[in-house]
């Protein structure tokens, strides 16, 4: 399931298309299309977020396999964090409105988000500010925060910077995240938030190795 960044899109199951894009007024709106083009919602798309500040620099989006959407971004309404929300087919808002926060403070510069197969989704962040570690949290279909709640699972806390975190599932509700820090190390994360078996807490450089969780 890939990710989408702003301006980009996703199809689901139906070929229904989620287009996400950052207006200059700094309001997300999600659109769905029909595959004919015709729009299923609003002409200006629904309002997934409208608080004050800033928000959507950091702005993907995923399926919920659900045939709807999970879309995360930075939001500065005050202290800068990272929120979520999760859009129905009909384009309702299924969270808290203006979305609900996944971690506090958020200075990161890379994301990564992908579903968790259960209507919710598997996030992984660089921390940015003072530590650029690797974190990941996990929300299930309601915006539970599942894991080592409020900051999330510390995935790799090794001396110099850790960027460009990418995520991939591993077919059992958990994931795989690769960063680059000298080499590109994987990591392993099991549904429940924990390393699995056979894969070290900061990463394992020289290639990949399977584990089951």
């Amino acid at each position: 399931m890939r990710k989408i960044k702003c301006g980009d899109w996703l199809t689901n199951k139906h070929q229904a298309i989620y287009f996400v894009l950052l207006t200059i007024s700094l309001i997300i709106p999600v659109h769905q299309l029909f595959a004919l083009g015709v729009c299923k919602w609003t002409p200006n798309g629904v309002v997934v977020c409208n608080a004050n500040g800033t928000q959507g620099w950091q702005l993907n989006a995923i399926s919920d396999c659900k045939n709807g959407a999970i879309i995360c971004w930075n939001d500065n309404r005050g202290t800068s964090a990272l929120y979520a929300q999760r859009i129905d087919s009909l384009g309702n808002g299924l969270w808290l409105a203006n979305g609900i926060s996944v971690v506090t403070p958020f200075y990161g510069l890379w994301l990564s988000t992908i579903p968790d197969g259960y209507g919710g989704a598997i996030i992984a962040w660089q921390g940015g500010g003072n530590s650029y570690d690797i974190w990941t949290q996990r929300l299930d279909s309601l915006g539970n925060r599942l894991w080592s709640a409020p900051n999330g699972v510390h995935v790799c806390a090794d001396s110099g910077v850790q960027s460009e975190v990418q995520l991939t599932t591993d077919g059992h509700g958990g994931a795989i995240i690769v960063w680059t820090s000298g080499l590109r190390w994987p990591v392993k994360v099991g549904n429940s938030g924990c390393t699995a078996s056979g894969w070290t807490a900061q990463g394992r450089s020289g290639g990949w190795r399977t584990a089951s969780p």
